[in-house]
Formats: C-alpha cells, sequence, structure tokens
C-alpha cells in the first residue's frame, strides 16, 4: 500500500504544478475568462455518473467494495449541481452556452475530455478487484482535490463562491465529509497495514493510477487552452 500512495501524492503533486493552475490562480486576468472551460466539462461532469456506476457492486460483501459503495452513493448527485451552476454563469453571461452544443462536446477539440471518461470506465472494467476499484476513487478524489485548489480563484474573484454549488462551498463541505480514508492525509508508514496486496496488485495499481492521472493531464490542458482562447479572443477584439 505504501508504494500506491506514494506514488498518487507523486502524481498530484505534479498535476498540481500544471499551466491549468497557473491560468485559474491568475489574477491578472479576467475571472470569466478562466472560468471559460466550465461548459466544456459537461461530458465529463455526466461521465462521472457511468464512472461510479461501473465501481459500484451492491451484491460484494467484501469491506473495501462497501467503502467503495459507499463513496460513489455519497458522490452519486453532485451532477445536479454542476448544471445549477452552468445554468448561473450562462444567465449572468459568465461562460459561452454555445459549448453545451453537441458539434461541440464531440468535437475533436474535445477528445481529451471524453477520453478521461472513457479511461476511466475502462480501468473499472479490466482491473475490477475492490482494491483497484479503492484505487480509481483515490485518483478521482485526489485529481478535484487538485481541481478544487484552483478552482476557488476565479470563484473567489467572482464572489460567487456562496452561490456556486459545484464549484463553490457546497461541494467543497461535501468533499470534506466523505466517510472514507483520503490515501492524501494518510501517513503511508502506517496506513492499510492490514492491507494484503500481491505484487501483480501493486503492479496494477501503479498502473490505474499513472493511466488515469495521464487522462487528467491531458483534460486539464484541455481545459487551460479554453481559457487562453477566451484570453486570445478578447486581445484580437481590443
Amino acid at each position: 500500500m505504501k508504494t500506491l500512495i506514494q506514488r498518487l501524492k507523486e502524481r498530484k503533486s505534479q498535476l498540481d504544478q500544471s499551466s491549468f493552475h497557473a491560468l485559474l490562480k491568475d489574477s491578472s486576468l479576467a475571472p470569466q475568462d478562466r472560468i471559460a472551460f466550465v461548459p466544456h466539462m459537461l461530458f465529463f461532469v455526466m461521465g462521472f455518473r457511468d464512472m461510479l456506476r461501473s465501481l459500484e457492486d451492491t451484491s460484494s460483501n467484501d469491506p473495501l467494495q462497501e467503502i467503495v459503495n459507499v463513496h460513489c452513493e455519497e458522490d452519486s448527485t453532485h451532477w445536479r449541481w454542476y448544471l445549477h451552476d452552468v445554468k448561473l454563469l450562462i444567465s449572468r453571461s459568465l461562460v459561452d452556452p454555445k459549448a453545451l452544443d453537441p458539434e461541440v462536446i464531440w468535437s475533436e477539440e474535445n477528445w481529451q475530455i471524453r477520453n478521461t471518461v472513457y479511461e476511466t470506465i475502462r480501468q473499472c472494467k479490466e482491473y475490477d478487484s475492490p482494491l483497484m476499484r479503492l484505487t480509481v476513487i483515490q485518483v478521482l478524489e485526489a485529481t478535484f482535490d487538485s481541481f478544487n485548489d484552483c478552482i476557488c480563484h476565479p470563484v473567489n474573484d467572482l464572489e460567487m463562491r456562496d452561490e456556486l454549488a459545484y464549484f463553490g462551498r457546497m461541494h467543497l463541505d461535501a468533499e470534506e465529509d466523505h466517510s472514507f480514508e483520503d490515501w492524501l492525509l494518510v501517513d503511508e508508514e502506517t496506513y492499510g497495514q492490514e492491507l494484503e496486496a500481491s505484487k501483480a496488485e501493486i503492479n496494477q495499481g501503479r498502473f490505474v493510477i499513472d493511466s488515469l492521472f495521464d487522462a487528467f493531464d491531458d483534460m486539464f490542458e484541455n481545459w487551460c487552452q479554453k481559457g487562453e482562447s477566451s484570453l486570445s479572443k478578447i486581445s484580437v477584439a481590443s
């Protein structure tokens, strides 16, 4: 377990240094330009429901699978918060509703977003032991933790932390109330000593962690490009 926890922390630290983070944290840029990617998240957020479904197994009595099932239930309705926020941001002309057009969602330029959903579900089906499913959950939580570290900057600059649900205080509070142990916060020297993981499972876990973080790296870069594109349009217009 120590090997998997260390690898998760390493990849999360790398993700925190992405250009996407730099863009969202840049207070010299207008906050509405930094959140230009938000409507482009639609496929990922709605696809997240299918990711959770592929992780669940309510017929299992395995303790790790039960932890996964509880977590999936806790996250199962977050998509509603996203739809609420997108509608609110569109109503205030803060994001472009054209990004919700199916031709945009399924465009070549948004392949990385869709592929993150596909890759996550593929990993869930191929490596379907309770430990691997828990590993996927830990990756999803780590990437959202990374996302939250940077999205809070433009949200706070817009003074909408209490108005927004998915991107605001409500989602953050829900994440902090999760009932499972977050590998980012545990001591890898002592955590999970009672869990028996074979060398094959450790190798599988590393592969799952790296594959999923690679997909999220690409998706974050895609979202960063959406913000940079918004800035370019403003520069040309001026």
